[in-house]
């Protein structure tokens, strides 16, 4: 559960009529979330409300975005996405720039406490059985860390350029880990083997790309990425990379 909060006091509700809003088509971004130019720790999770009982919170799921993050001054700010719910179709995506710093951008895998005011900023878990949408994250300049979802996510290292859509040298190390589905990952245009970057393409079928450039510096995993260019291929399990993403949610904040 929450981070410092006691088991007991939080109770888990499912199945509440008329908590998830209506179902609504739309086509393209469903939200933009910046970041500020710093360190950055961003975590997707679902949006919830609560109630008092016998002593004990109750909480259930809003099916709405929520985006809990810690800021270049270690303060925690949270986002609310409702037009990221539980209507949003698979051909949409929640858009995360992190801009500049030695960011951190990663699907909650349990309940966080988001310490902007308890009890209300608490948020469950990114369920793929709720939202269907996927995830872009641009990673901007920084040594970066990127975890997608179960959906087909785009993960950039960096941000597009302005010379045939390469992404900019940005002298860092970045890690980007699809997870599951049918994942895009770009690594950046830094061209020696001091500065790689490292695909993890997960479960799916996925496309990993060294950075548009036909420069062999970054590594992307095999069998994880399905389809591999301007990066060195290496084997073996690529594991490490999803027991992160499911294991880490306390090691964040």
């Amino acid at each position: 559960m929450g981070k410092g909060i006691g088991a007991a006091l939080i109770v888990l509700v499912s199945g509440i009529a008329g908590a998830w809003p209506a179902a609504v088509a739309r086509a393209g971004t469903c939200g933009t979330f910046s970041a500020d130019s710093g360190d950055n720790t961003i975590i997707l999770g679902e949006k919830t409300s609560y109630f008092y009982y016998q002593g004990q919170i109750y909480y259930y799921g809003l099916g709405e975005l929520a985006i809990c993050w810690l800021d270049t001054n270690e303060l925690h700010q949270q986002s609310f996405f409702p037009n990221c719910d539980t209507g949003t179709p698979s051909s949409d995506h929640i858009y995360v720039s992190a801009l500049g710093g030695a960011d951190v951008v990663w699907p909650n895998t349990e309940g966080h406490i988001c310490k902007v005011g308890y009890p209300s900023s608490y948020m469950l878990a990114f369920d793929e059985d709720v939202f269907d949408f996927y995830l872009q994250a641009d990673m901007g300049t920084g040594s970066d860390k990127a975890y997608g979802t179960e959906h087909g996510d785009v993960l950039l290292s960096n941000k597009y350029g302005t010379f045939g859509n390469l992404l900019p040298a940005d002298s860092a190390v970045d890690d980007l880990c699809g997870y599951g589905g049918n994942d895009t990952l770009y690594g950046d245009h830094d061209d020696t083997d001091t500065y790689e970057e490292t695909l993890h393409g997960g479960d799916g079928t996925d496309t990993c790309n060294g950075g548009f450039d036909g420069s062999y510096y970054d590594w992307a995993n095999y069998p994880g990425c399905n389809s591999i260019s301007s990066a060195y291929q290496y084997g073996g399990d690529y594991g490490d990379c999803a027991d992160d993403r499911d294991h880490n949610n306390a090691w964040w904040f």
